[in-house]
């Protein structure tokens, strides 16, 4: 991961985990750039999980950037490529705004949730899905 880009990605296929973190002012620009990056570095696999660490990010999103995004992860296969994805937000505001993304995105990811430490989020993906 380059550590000087607003969006960084690794992915791990063995652990079928897509970590990503936006790091200062994330523009809406760069994350289209980041799911067009995301398709041409798919691996062989048919579903990734999402680790989305954004607690180093300043910038806030607003509804209609949301929007933008949720329409981006359709156009990158939805529910079909993510499987779950977990959100980490500290930032009291930024948090607010990605629990409203939780709802948008819910059906383009298996399940989304947002935390507030990397730690809950690692265990609840970690955690098989119940039901």
């Amino acid at each position: 991961m380059a550590s000087n880009m607003p969006i960084c990605f690794s992915i791990d296929p063995r652990a079928a985990l897509i970590r990503t973190i936006g790091s200062g002012h994330v523009t809406l620009t760069e994350v289209q750039e980041h799911f067009r990056e995301l398709v041409k570095a798919w691996p062989p696999v048919p579903q990734l999980q999402v680790l989305l660490d954004l607690t180093t990010c300043t910038s806030l999103p607003d509804f209609q950037q949301l929007r933008t995004v949720v329409s981006q992860m359709d156009a990158s296969g939805g529910r079909h490529r993510f499987a779950r994805c977990a959100i980490v937000a500290s930032r009291e505001l930024l948090y607010g705004m990605l629990r409203v993304f939780e709802v948008m995105a819910d059906t383009r990811f298996v399940a989304v949730r947002v935390f507030r430490a990397e730690t809950e989020a690692t265990e609840w993906l970690s955690t098989p899905p119940s039901g």
